[in-house]
């Protein structure tokens, strides 16, 4: 098992739906336990390492729309009895935090530009022989 620290910066948007229910099942005070804003960032944290856990490194930089999905999902479900939607979630960054692994990826992506690159001048000489 390889442990990867990374880093995921993402917003999460919401509304409240039916305030009459809002109000009754969750708080909007910031140092109340049941704080809205702390429940869904806890919520999202967790379902983030989950998803990001079944997934290689490349699918967790690449494939953003997996996570998104995940996300979005559990929190509807999470949230749909206290009168609030999930309206979106959005994925800004993804960033790998060990040096050496970041380093390695930055070479391989390069490698495959220049690869691509190549393929393409190669194939664009033998259309044009």
């Amino acid at each position: 098992l390889i442990n990867i620290d990374f880093s995921i910066t993402a917003f999460i948007y919401w509304r409240v739906s039916n305030p009459e229910i809002a109000f009754k099942k969750i708080s909007f005070v910031p140092h109340d336990n049941d704080y809205i804003e702390t429940i869904i960032n806890n919520a999202a944290e967790s379902i983030m390492r989950t998803t990001c856990a079944n997934l290689a490194i490349e699918d967790i930089i690449r494939e953003r729309e997996r996570i998104i999905k995940a996300v979005t999902t559990e929190l509807h479900t999470m949230v749909d009895d206290w009168g609030l939607v999930m309206e979106s979630v959005e994925i800004k960054d993804v960033e790998v935090l060990d040096r050496s692994l970041k380093q390695n990826l930055e070479a391989i992506k390069k490698f495959l530009a220049l690869l691509h690159i190549f393929c393409f001048y190669t194939f664009y000489l033998r259309i044009h022989e």
